[in-house]
């Protein structure tokens, strides 16, 4: 029986009753047999318009007869009837509902992509999901998410961009750091690039059980200061995950870039991948580069978002 992992967020209106509406009537479907609910989390407004309120998030494990497609269509008559309208991205909305995980699938249509292409920087999705899913693994790369959060949290937020062309992700990095004061880290002499197989980074079998040398700055940070680079660091495809996740100079993210026309966006099954890589990736197609810019620097500041559990336990969304 499929398992799928939804995340809840509410920052307009009574957010309480909201949240507690969408968890009720998604549970009451006659084709989900069973829902547990995270603690709720405030969490900070993260991108869009300045002046929004203070978001209330969860997460859910849904147990379903229903398809992907199933699920996203319940989630969406979910937020009409409950009054959300879509404006602008990142805006307040008065219920957002997402599906985040659907078992072990990976695939694309024009309306849903799974894995969801950028929960992976999404701390107010992810600390939640510790209540419900924290053993559960990406599909695609094998952490779980306990792992995910915890890699987050474990050096400053950082992103290392592939794809695009070269010319992009320079573009990319130069205007996050004039817009929002993120620090680039440049490929250098000593600093050579992931070889990349295809669309995705190399792999190569870990034998050093030593933390890899510095090899992604030609500039320093201090400490937990936000930084992208505009290639991907060796070390990556060549230590294993376990070490490489401890070193600070490694991204905690790869921003896999993907330059769209109309006729060009995902899906596309050379992009979409089950599996090639072992690193966690956040995905973007730019058709629109002040867009992208603004997603990139959204997604550095969700990685360590403030986050505050504000119910003792899930019951929160049982019937009353």
């Amino acid at each position: 029986m499929p398992h799928c992992l939804i995340s809840l967020g509410s920052n307009l209106g009574d957010r309480d009753e909201l949240m507690r509406s969408a968890a009720l009537a998604i549970a009451r479907h006659p084709d989900v047999l069973a829902m547990r609910c995270s603690r709720i989390f405030t969490t900070p407004p993260v991108g869009g318009p300045s002046g929004q309120s203070i978001f209330f998030n969860a997460a859910a494990v849904i147990e379903t007869t229903l398809s992907t497609a199933g699920v996203l269509n319940l989630l969406q008559q979910t937020e009409q009837d409950l009054g959300r309208v879509r404006k602008q991205r990142w805006d307040q909305r008065s219920i957002d509902l997402d599906v985040v995980l659907y078992g072990d699938f990976v695939g694309a249509s024009l309306q849903l992509k799974l894995p969801h292409p950028r929960y992976t920087a999404r701390g107010f999705v992810l600390a939640p999901a510790q209540d419900v899913a924290a053993d559960w693994r990406d599909p695609r790369f094998g952490w779980t998410l306990r792992q995910l959060y915890e890699h987050l949290q474990a050096a400053a937020p950082s992103v290392a961009l592939v794809g695009g062309g070269s010319e992009l992700r320079s573009e990319i990095c130069n205007q996050l750091s004039a817009q929002h004061g993120i620090a680039i880290r440049r490929r250098s002499a000593s600093s050579p690039a992931m070889s990349i197989i295809g669309h995705a980074p190399g792999t190569v079998a870990a034998t050093d059980q030593t933390p890899p040398a510095p090899q992604t700055a030609n500039i320093s940070t201090p400490d937990n200061t936000p930084w992208v680079a505009d290639f991907v660091p060796e070390a990556i495809a060549t230590t294993s995950p376990e070490i490489a996740s401890r070193d600070p100079n490694m991204p905690r993210l790869i921003a896999r870039l993907h330059r769209t026309t109309p006729e060009t966006r995902w899906p596309s099954p050379q992009i979409i991948y089950r599996n090639g890589w072992n690193w966690p990736e956040y995905r973007l197609e730019v058709d629109d580069l002040p867009w992208a810019v603004s997603e990139v620097a959204a997604a550095i500041d969700s990685m360590q978002c403030e986050v505050h559990p504000i119910t003792p336990d899930g019951n929160w969304a049982s019937p009353s």
